[in-house]
C-alpha cells in the first residue's frame, strides 16, 4: 500500500510516494515536476484521486494514479485552491483589487466544473480569511460569506441564490458535515448586548424562531465553530483580544457546547489560562481541550462537557486525531521545544514519544500509523525540511533542505485515501517507555571529584494522567486520605455525636457520609429537601435526640445562628461559582471557599436534622 506525498517549495511542485509496509520513500517516475518557483498553492481533493497547483501563470489538475490532465486554466493571479467534497467544481480565489486604476469591483472568486473546464460562476470576495465556500458532503447545498450575510445555492445551481440567511453582521458562519445542511452563524454583540451562535435547520431560516440551538455570551469579539463529523453539535470558542480585568496579556477565551437538540452549556475548565486547541474525535462522540497556563492540561470531554479522561499536565499546545479517532498526538509547538506524546484513546495509555523541535506543522497518514512534522519556510528556515514517524515515536524518514537558503520547503500534504483501504495493514500498537533522553543535571566542578549528584530541581508540578470515572469508585480510606485535616476531623466529631445521641435516646438515626466528590446543584437542592421531609416523619425522636445532645453539651452555641450563617455562605458560593462561570478569573481564597460547598451543605444538613 503506498500514499503520494506533495511537496511545494522554492524548486516547484513534486510528488512522491510513501510505501506503508515496510516504510520507505520513492520518487514518482510518473510524475513531472513543476519547477517553477512561484508556485503558491496545491491541494488535493477529498477522495485523493485528483491533484491540483498553481503556478503563478496557469492552474493544473491532474488525476491520480495516472497523472493524466483533466484542466489546464490560465489564472496567473490564483492564489488559492480547494475543491468540492465530490470533486465536480474547483474554487480558485485570487487576492481582491479595489484602487484607482481598478475602480470598478472585479470577481476574484471562480467556480471551475472540472468535467467541461468551463466556468460556472464568478463572485466578489473581499475577505481572505474566510473566501472559501462551503458544501455538504452530497454537495446538495452550498453557502458563502459576502457583505456579512449568508447566501445558500442548491444542486450546483450558482445563477441565482436559493435561500438567504437574514441576520445583521454575520462574521463567521459554519455549514455542518453529512448529508443534513444545518448553518451556524455569529452575530457579535454591540452596545452592550451580548454576542450570540445560532444554529439552523436548512431551509428553516426565518428569523431567531426558527434557531434549532441558540447561544448567548458576552466576552467575544470572534469565534471559533467546530462542528462534529456527525453535524449533531458544535464548539464554539469564543476570543476577546482585550482582557478588561487585567487578568490576562492575551486576552479572555471562553468555550461553550451547542447540540442540535437544544441544549447547550459552557465548558468549565479546571485549570486557569489560554486554550489553545480544541479537536472533535472524528469517529467518537468526544473532543480534546488543551488550557491552562504551562505546564498546560488536556483532557477529553463527552457531550454533557464533563472529563471523561485527564492527560494530567506537560508542555504542550496542540492535538492531533488520527483519521481512525484510536490515536491523539499531544504536541508543544512554537516557543515549546517540540515534545510529542502518542497516546491510544481506547485503552488510555501512552503508546509513543519523540522529539521534534521547530515543527510547524503535523499531519496525519491516512493509514493512521504514520505522520509527517515538518519545519516550512517563510515560518521557519532554520532546519528546513520534513520527517516522517510512526505510531511508537521512531523516526522512519528524514529529508533536509539547504543549509544556505538556496532550497526551501514551502509547504507538504498527504493523499487523502479512503480509511478502508487500510484495514488490512492495521498495526497493533503496544505502550512503550519513555523514548526521550532526559538531559543530567548541572554539577559544579568543585562537586564532580567527590561523586556528588545535583538535586532535581522542578520549575512546575506536573500532574499525572487520570481517569474520573475510576477516581470517582475508590474505596473510604482513599476518600479520606484526600480529605483535608479539618475536614476529616469535623467528619469523626460528627459520627461521634451521632453515636452519642444514638445511645442516649434509643433511636437510630441515618448517618450521613462525607463525600470528597464534588455534588451539582440539583442534587444539593434534592438533598435539602429530602432532610426537611424526612426531618418532619422523625420530629419526635429528633426533639428528643437534641435534648441528651443539650444535656450532654451545654456550651453549644444556638444552631439556628448556625444554620443563618451557613446558608449565608452557600449564597455567597454561589454568586462565586456564577462568576466563574461567566469567565471571571477569581482569586486563590475564592476557589477554596467554593471547594468547601460539599462541607457546609453536609454540616447545615446535620443541623436541620438535630444531629448538632
Amino acid at each position: 500500500m503506498s500514499v503520494f506525498l506533495a511537496l511545494r517549495g522554492t524548486s516547484g511542485v513534486n510528488l512522491i510516494t510513501f510505501i506503508v509496509n515496510p516504510p520507505s520513500v520513492q520518487h514518482e517516475l510518473k510524475f513531472t515536476p513543476d519547477e517553477n518557483a512561484k508556485v503558491k498553492s496545491m491541494c488535493y481533493s477529498n477522495d485523493g484521486r485528483m491533484f491540483a497547483w498553481a503556478n503563478g501563470f496557469h492552474v493544473f489538475v491532474l488525476s491520480l494514479p495516472d497523472f493524466k490532465t483533466v484542466i489546464q486554466l490560465e489564472q496567473p493571479r490564483c492564489s488559492q485552491l480547494i475543491f468540492s467534497p465530490k470533486g465536480t467544481l474547483l474554487a480558485t480565489w485570487e487576492p481582491f483589487i479595489h484602487n484607482k486604476d481598478n475602480p470598478q469591483e472585479s470577481d476574484n472568486l471562480f467556480l471551475w466544473d472540472l468535467k467541461t473546464g468551463k466556468l460556472r460562476r464568478s463572485f466578489v470576495q473581499r475577505r481572505t480569511d474566510n473566501w472559501s465556500p462551503q458544501w455538504t458532503d452530497d454537495e446538495s447545498v452550498c453557502a458563502r460569506n459576502a457583505a456579512n450575510e449568508v447566501t445558500f445555492y442548491e444542486e450546483g445551481d450558482f445563477k441565482r441564490f436559493s435561500h438567504k440567511l437574514h441576520l445583521q453582521k454575520v462574521t463567521e458562519f459554519a455549514l455542518s458535515r453529512g448529508s443534513e445542511a444545518r448553518v451556524a452563524a455569529f452575530v457579535a454583540g454591540s452596545k452592550g448586548a451580548p454576542c450570540f451562535v445560532r444554529v439552523y435547520q436548512y431551509p428553516e431560516l426565518g428569523g431567531p424562531a426558527a434557531a434549532i440551538a441558540s447561544k448567548s455570551f458576552f466576552k467575544a469579539d470572534r469565534v471559533k465553530l467546530f462542528w462534529n463529523s456527525e453535524g449533531t453539535a458544535m464548539i464554539v470558542l469564543g476570543q476577546k483580544d482585550v482582557d478588561r480585568s487585567g487578568g490576562s496579556y492575551y486576552g479572555e477565551q471562553t468555550l461553550h457546547f451547542l447540540g442540535i437538540d437544544g441544549t447547550s452549556n459552557i465548558v468549565t475548565l479546571n485549570k486557569q489560562g489560554p486554550i489553545y486547541d480544541v479537536q472533535w474525535n472524528p469517529t467518537r462522540p468526544e473532543y480534546t481541550v488543551v488550557f491552562g497556563y504551562m505546564p498546560a492540561k488536556a483532557a477529553v470531554f463527552n457531550k454533557c462537557s464533563e472529563i471523561i479522561y485527564d492527560f494530567g499536565t506537560g508542555p504542550r499546545n496542540s492535538a492531533y486525531y488520527n483519521p481512525q479517532g484510536e490515536l491523539l498526538i499531544l504536541a508543544g509547538f512554537g516557543n515549546l521545544r517540540g515534545v510529542l506524546e502518542i497516546w491510544d484513546r481506547e485503552r488510555n495509555v501512552r503508546v509513543g514519544n519523540c522529539q521534534a523541535e521547530d515543527t510547524t506543522m503535523l499531519q496525519w497518514c491516512p493509514d493512521g500509523y504514520h505522520f509527517l512534522t515538518a519545519t516550512t519556510s517563510p515560518r521557519l528556515r532554520v532546519g528546513n525540511g520534513y520527517k516522517i514517524w510512526n505510531a511508537t515515536g521512531q523516526l522512519v524518514f528524514q529529508q533536509s533542505y539547504g543549509d544556505h537558503f538556496d532550497a526551501m520547503l514551502f509547504d507538504v500534504m498527504w493523499q487523502p485515501l479512503p480509511l478502508e483501504m487500510f484495514n488490512g495493514s492495521r498495526k497493533t500498537v503496544i505502550p512503550i517507555a519513555n523514548s526521550i533522553q532526559q538531559k543530567a543535571a548541572y554539577v559544579p566542578p568543585h562537586l564532580r571529584e567527590s561523586g556528588a549528584k545535583a538535586k532535581p530541581l522542578n520549575l512546575h508540578d506536573y500532574e499525572p494522567a487520570r481517569n474520573p470515572a475510576s477516581d470517582a469508585v475508590s474505596n473510604d480510606s482513599s476518600a479520606n486520605q484526600a480529605m483535608s485535616k479539618s475536614a476529616l476531623k469535623n467528619k469523626k466529631r460528627r459520627e461521634a455525636k451521632q453515636k452519642a445521641i444514638v445511645e442516649s435516646s434509643g433511636d437510630v438515626l441515618p448517618i450521613v457520609e462525607t463525600s470528597s466528590k464534588p455534588r451539582s446543584s440539583e442534587l444539593n437542592d434534592a438533598i435539602f429537601m429530602a432532610s426537611h421531609i424526612v426531618g418532619n416523619q422523625i420530629q419526635p425522636a429528633v426533639n428528643s435526640a437534641v435534648t441528651t445532645a443539650n444535656t450532654v453539651n451545654n456550651s453549644a452555641p444556638d444552631e439556628s445562628k448556625k444554620i443563618r450563617n451557613i446558608r449565608k455562605k452557600l449564597q455567597q458560593i454561589e454568586e462565586l461559582k456564577l462568576k466563574r462561570d461567566h469567565g471571571d478569573n477569581l482569586e486563590k481564597n475564592q476557589l477554596d471557599k467554593i471547594d468547601t460547598e460539599n462541607e457546609l451543605y453536609d454540616e447545615l444538613q446535620h443541623l436541620e436534622l438535630g444531629f448538632q
